[in-house]
């Protein structure tokens, strides 16, 4: 935060006209490969950035300028090539102090700590912004495993390659969430892999293995029948997902 000064009467006795700071988001912004995202960046209280210079940068990169605004003017030039094309200031927002950047078509590389600084001839100040790109794994993988001593069937369902953590479910033919036999986590340089196992021991019956990660879920279907013949489908869905 800075404060705006000015000066009056002959006694050269200094008052404060304003105070104004740059504002971002609390927490880091999550997104997916393709997908556009919008780093929050904006003075408080409001007041027009168009004489100002306004400029974004990667704190992770040297010498990484990803947009720069000064004297009116979109210095592109000055840009990294790696974001040339991908980003843009809103300029109609300019003048309400919203210097908020827009990547698009993100990439996993663009996951970092990203610095937005404001500079007028009074004051400046800054925020950082993280982004976590994350990542959708495989479909969930179903494994018939053994029977166990209780003549139940022992079905193990895992996925891999995601990133954040996903949710991993079972769930039975209405829908309903099955506590697991066990859980295991992992995370290795591709992401994380989940497993859980169940034991089940109705007949003519579906289970579904499902995963979720933010408006990604996927699921695969195993069918059990009377003589425990088995049967698979698989279905990959985009968009809301609701929650169980």
């Amino acid at each position: 935060m800075n404060w705006c000064l000015f000066m009056f009467n002959s006694n050269m006795v200094f008052s404060v006209l304003e105070m104004y700071n740059v504002v971002g988001p609390a927490e880091p912004l999550f997104t997916f490969p393709g997908e556009d995202v919008i780093l929050p960046c904006s003075i408080k209280p409001n007041t027009s950035a168009v004489n100002m210079r306004v400029e974004w940068f990667r704190l992770d990169l040297q010498d990484s300028t990803v947009y720069l605004y000064e004297n009116g003017e979109n210095k592109i030039m000055t840009q990294d090539q790696y974001f040339r094309g991908r980003t843009a200031l809103f300029q109609e927002e300019l003048q309400n102090g919203n210097a908020s950047l827009k990547l698009s078509s993100v990439q996993v590389s663009d996951e970092g700590v990203y610095k937005c600084f404001i500079e007028s001839n009074s004051w400046y100040d800054d925020i950082t912004v993280s982004v976590d790109v994350g990542a959708v794994g495989t479909l969930p993988l179903i494994i018939v495993e053994e029977f166990d001593h209780s003549g139940g069937l022992r079905l193990l369902c895992e996925c891999e390659g995601w990133n954040p953590k996903p949710e991993l479910q079972w769930l039975d033919s209405k829908g309903e969430n099955l506590a697991s036999d066990t859980e295991e986590t992992h995370k290795d340089a591709k992401g994380y892999k989940v497993k859980r196992r169940i034991t089940v021991h109705d007949s003519e019956t579906k289970y579904q293995c499902r995963v979720k990660l933010r408006h990604h879920m996927v699921q695969t279907d195993i069918i059990v029948s009377s003589k425990y013949e088995l049967g698979f489908s698989f279905s990959n869905f985009q968009g809301n997902v609701m929650q169980s």
